[in-house]
């Protein structure tokens, strides 16, 4: 894909629905964006931050997002949306496969990305029946056959892609005709994204055994979020060896599948904490409905990992605050690794 794509004049601005948000919590970023299903679990230790802004007019929709930090983020399959988005990080992995620092993405499927730092993205999506009348126009009546997996593109215009939603989403008020020719140039450059798409080589076949591995674990932990699995036991759910699901979660995750579970587990309680509006929440009921039954490790492996203490959460919730054996001294990142 060549640069000249992105060259388009943008329009003074992008309409209707719109979102801004600054956050300290990644969970956070999904409740903004319910419609997208998405699952957010932070990975590292410290303090996070993270910012959104999107705006919508239900063909077209612009979105600029930001992680501070490593997290894992799963996602529903985009309903009647194609996706594409411009990712900058350091390292990362993509439904199983390393990202360059610069890659264009095409979503159309369910999709997962674990981040080991920052991730800057810049998206636009545009409604599927719209952009197949466009490619049908663009065929003269008979539309080609299109990728319908998900896959990476050329890397080459991701800088320039970002910068395009950015400006976009900068602007004011559109009038409808600037808006109409704001939402036509977006649907006109989704489909020159598919028409260059090579599906032999740009297509996803990264459902490997490991990275199989590691979606049959993440499908039972979903569906039995406060049970505390074996390792043997999740081998069993994985159906493989106790050496290859860990390296499947080291390679995938960057961490293994103990402490993965942990880190799940920390993140739940962390976002039952931060919902609670009733004064009689309790901290050491939240824990232990998660499994923590050491409270001062499970109080120094939270703040740890989110930078407070957990009573700290329930305080900004508006609920009542709680003492629950919580570390004075500094607690190192290492702490999540024991329990």
């Amino acid at each position: 894909m060549g640069p000249g794509l992105l060259t388009m004049q943008i329009p003074q601005a992008l309409p209707v629905r719109s979102v801004s948000l600054e956050t300290d919590e990644a969970e956070a970023l999904s409740l903004a964006q319910p419609e997208r299903g998405r699952h957010y679990v932070r990975l590292r230790a410290g303090a996070f931050h993270g910012a959104l802004r999107e705006s919508s007019d239900g063909v077209v929709a612009l979105a600029h997002e930001h992680w501070s930090s490593a997290l894992r983020v799963r996602c529903a399959r985009p309903r009647s949306y194609v996706v594409f988005t411009a990712a900058a990080t350091e390292a990362a992995s993509w439904c199983g496969i390393p990202l360059e620092r610069e890659s264009i993405l095409a979503l159309q499927r369910d999709w997962e990305i674990t981040t080991r730092g920052p991730l800057d993205a810049s998206s636009f999506a545009v409604e599927r029946g719209s952009l197949e009348r466009v490619e049908a126009r663009l065929d003269g009546g008979d539309s080609a056959p299109r990728p319908t997996e998900n896959y990476l593109l050329a890397s080459a215009s991701a800088v320039l892609l970002r910068e395009r939603v950015v400006s976009a989403l900068e602007a004011t008020a559109l009038p409808p005709a600037a808006r109409h020719v704001l939402v036509g140039e977006f649907l006109h450059l989704a489909a020159t994204l598919r028409r260059v798409a090579e599906p032999k080589t740009a297509r996803l076949e990264s459902w490997s055994r490991r990275r199989a591995a590691v979606r049959r674990v993440e499908e039972y932990l979903d569906a039995h979020e406060r049970e505390l699995p074996s390792l043997a036991e999740l081998c069993a759910v994985a159906a493989t060896s106790e050496r290859t699901l860990e390296y499947a979660f080291r390679e995938q995750l960057g961490v293994t599948p103990l402490r993965y579970l942990r880190l799940r587990r920390l993140n739940r309680v962390a976002s039952e904490l931060r919902s609670a509006a009733c004064e009689t929440t309790q901290v050491t009921e939240v824990a232990m409905r998660w499994g923590f039954w050491q409270l001062g490790r499970f109080a120094a492996q939270y703040r740890a990992l989110f930078d407070e203490q957990p009573s700290e959460t329930l305080a900004r919730s508006g609920g009542r605050r709680e003492e629950v054996g919580e570390a004075e001294d500094p607690v190192d990142g290492e702490q999540l690794d024991a329990l």
